[in-house]
């Protein structure tokens, strides 16, 4: 049994022990300190202790962001037609999908686009307020990628297109209609967004449009409200999660085509007269 007693150890004012025998620990005083480290009291060991364990995460955590990442890279790529479509259509849902084929050279599943109008440049839309607004978006989302701006081509979803009426009755985009209702009404530009998750699960229209700009809201005679969302198909610069590099790395080196939409959208009167 240890003889051990407190007041014949001292310690400093950093809580070290002043250690006797020519600054050589005795037997009790390296048992007191492992028992400081073990039970926590050692406040150097502790800050070097989480300081590590923080770094430990953070490199697992990047190397599971790299893994994810190449392995996105490689499902938009030449995996995409036996990987990257199937999971994509079966994880987050038709339209991410849908827009992520559009973004391809030979689009695995042309009918997603059927009905659209395609466009070879901004410069094909006859608003001169909406071309306006193309020009200076494009030019923002594309700087970095190397393409001119006019070469940028775009489609137009009819507002009876199949994306078109599931936009028209997603629960958040007639939230953010509900919420802008004087905006709207007013001609303003609104912009809004599809939350990542849904229902516990991961959105569909967060994967293929994310942020959106509404322009051009009106009511026709019956009521019904049009308004047309605007976006660009891009892989923002700002957002480091792993499937968002993967996609921009991918457009980047070409794999993937850049493009804008406009989707036409009609919510009809009934709609619009429960959330206005």
């Amino acid at each position: 049994m240890s003889n051990w007693r407190e007041e014949e150890h001292p310690r400093d004012e950093d809580g070290k022990f002043i250690y006797k025998n020519g600054g050589q620990q005795s037997r009790e005083e390296k048992l007191q300190n492992r028992a400081d480290i073990l039970y926590g009291k050692d406040e150097e060991y502790n800050k070097k202790y989480e300081s590590n364990k923080d770094t430990a995460k953070i490199n697992k955590s990047n190397i599971k962001n790299k893994i994810i990442q190449k392995s996105a890279e490689k499902a938009l790529g030449g995996l995409y037609n036996y990987i990257g479509y199937p999971y994509a259509k079966n994880t987050y849902g038709e339209d991410t999908v849908g827009m992520i084929d559009l973004a391809h050279e030979n689009p695995r599943n042309p009918n997603y686009a059927k009905n659209t109008i395609e466009l070879n440049s901004y410069e094909n839309i006859e608003n001169v307020s909406d071309r306006n607004y193309l020009k200076q978006k494009i030019t923002e989302q594309y700087s970095d990628y190397g393409y001119n701006p006019k070469e940028i081509r775009g489609r137009i979803f009819p507002h009876n297109s199949e994306p078109s009426q599931r936009v028209a009755q997603d629960k958040d985009f007639l939230l953010t209609i509900k919420n802008n209702k004087e905006k709207i009404l007013n001609h303003n530009m609104v912009s809004g967004y599809f939350p990542r998750y849904k229902d516990n699960k991961a959105s569909n229209w967060h994967f293929a449009i994310g942020h959106y700009d509404l322009r051009n809201g009106y009511l026709d005679q019956n009521g019904n409200l049009h308004i047309q969302m605007f976006d660009t198909y891009d892989f923002n610069k700002d957002n480091h999660t792993p499937l968002n590099q993967a996609g921009r790395n991918q457009m980047m080196k070409g794999t993937l085509i850049p493009y804008f939409t406009i989707h036409n959208i009609m919510i009809p009167v009934n709609v619009i007269e429960k959330i206005w």
